[in-house]
């Protein structure tokens, strides 16, 4: 919770100083810059944003000393970055894990999934999808993850993000990996 008080201060901040004309045309959205090999930067006051209110989120990032939480600030709006910056020694160019952003893509691609049918539902079983696969300490409840539950980070599996993430990126088998922790709780 401690590491999510800083973001969400900052989206209620976001909420709070920009003006509410965030909706774009089709014709404008035909028009927008999306990046090919770079993205298109622009003023904010170009793409109808304040400078100075982006201005006052950054300083009241580092007011209250959150450089530790937010390593970076990249604001785009109509396809343009309207507002960068880095802390500490980060360019834009140092990679960096993004961790938990991942979920939102996920959970878009997801979406994306369900709505071009290509999965019927977010209900439905997950290891109806690895039928080649034989997971060790299989039980009712593990038969029972849903796609839902991984999304929402609900399936019951015993996880130490410290120590488990890194584990799967080094396994031969990430899936498998995941799917032979024991369960710790129905999902």
């Amino acid at each position: 919770m401690k590491k999510f008080l800083p973001f969400l201060c900052i989206f209620c901040i976001s909420c709070l100083c920009f003006p509410s004309t965030f909706n774009i045309s089709s014709a404008d959205a035909l028009q927008t810059p999306w990046p090919t090999l770079e993205w298109q930067i622009s003023t904010p006051e170009e793409q109808g944003m304040r400078s100075r209110e982006l201005e006052k989120m950054d300083n009241y990032i580092n007011s209250k000393n959150w450089q530790y939480y937010v390593d970076s600030l990249l604001i785009v709006r109509n396809g343009y970055i309207v507002y960068e910056r880095y802390r500490s020694e980060l360019q834009r160019t140092t990679p960096h894990h993004i961790y938990s952003c991942t979920k939102v893509i996920t959970s878009t691609l997801i979406g994306i999934c369900v709505d071009k049918g290509n999965i019927s539902s977010i209900h439905n079983t997950v290891l109806d999808y690895f039928p080649d696969y034989s997971f060790g300490n299989l039980n009712s409840w593990k038969e029972s993850i849903t796609i839902q539950h991984l999304l929402s980070m609900t399936s019951g599996l015993d996880w130490y993000d410290n120590v488990d993430y890194y584990s799967m990126m080094s396994s031969s088998n990430p899936v498998e990996y995941v799917l032979n922790q024991t369960m710790v709780s129905p999902p």
